[in-house]
Parts: structure tokens; C-alpha cells; sequence
């Protein structure tokens, strides 16, 4: 079982938390406004691709209506989690929820790069960003 932290946040306030134990990678998620957090934690290869689509087809079920996946934990992708990654994409598409990716480090956006994984996904920098262009096209 993946070590995950689930926090449900609104308005400020803590709604839920949960925590579950496993030595290898964890997950993170909060819900803010309707958007749904993703932190996957440092390795994200074939188990941890598993945990995020098996996430992301909650977090749709549960009604959100926008997905970030936050990489700043993230040391390492491998190509089987990017295809688990494209393969959530393709999932929260079909249900008409977006997703978009941010804190890539170096050798995440190399990966992304080579195999043009970026051109599929909006990636912003960080999650300030993300919530700045959020905020000003709903404006």
C-alpha cells in the first residue's frame, strides 16, 4: 500500500486528512476552490503511475473540475510513469476535466522534452503560477 497523504481543504479549513504508510513513494492530494492537487513524491515510475491514475479516476468521480499534479517532490520519471501519466491525461480528457503540470525539475522537463510529452500537457513553472493564470482567466 503507497504511503499517501490525502488532504480535502476549503475555504482555509482542513477538512479531511489521511495518511497511509509505504517506505517507497508517496502521494499527496488537496482540493482547493474545485482544483484537485496532486503531489507525487519522488520516484514516479510503473507503481507510482499506477497510484495517480487510480487517483485521478477518483478525484473525476468525486467531481472535480480542474487537475494540477504538482512535481515538486519529484526527482525521477521513468517512461513507464509518463505513460501513466499520458494515460490519466487521456481519462480526465474523456471526462472533460483538465489537467496541468507544474515544478518540473531539469531532468523531469528533459524527459518530458525528448519525448514530447510537453507538448500535450500546459506546464506551468509552480503552483504560484498556475493559480495566477487560473485566477485571471476567470476573472
Amino acid at each position: 500500500m503507497s504511503k499517501l497523504n490525502v488532504t480535502t481543504v476549503s475555504s482555509g479549513r482542513v477538512l479531511a486528512s489521511t495518511r497511509l504508510a509505504d517506505p517507497i513513494f508517496q502521494f499527496g492530494t488537496e482540493t482547493v476552490l474545485k482544483t484537485t492537487v496532486v503531489y507525487p513524491d519522488r520516484l514516479f515510475d510503473n507503481a507510482s503511475g499506477i497510484e495517480l491514475r487510480q487517483r485521478i479516476t477518483k478525484i473525476i468521480e468525486a467531481g472535480t473540475e480542474t487537475i494540477l499534479i504538482d512535481f515538486s517532490n519529484t526527482a525521477f520519471i521513468d517512461s513507464l510513469g509518463l505513460g501513466h501519466l499520458v494515460l490519466a491525461l487521456k481519462a480526465a480528457r474523456l471526462a472533460g476535466v483538465p489537467i496541468y503540470l507544474c515544478s518540473l525539475n531539469d531532468q523531469c522537463r528533459i524527459i518530458f522534452e525528448l519525448t514530447r510529452v510537453n507538448t500535450i500537457f500546459d506546464i506551468f513553472p509552480d503552483a504560484a503560477t498556475f493559480r495566477q493564470t487560473v485566477t485571471a482567466l476567470i476573472a
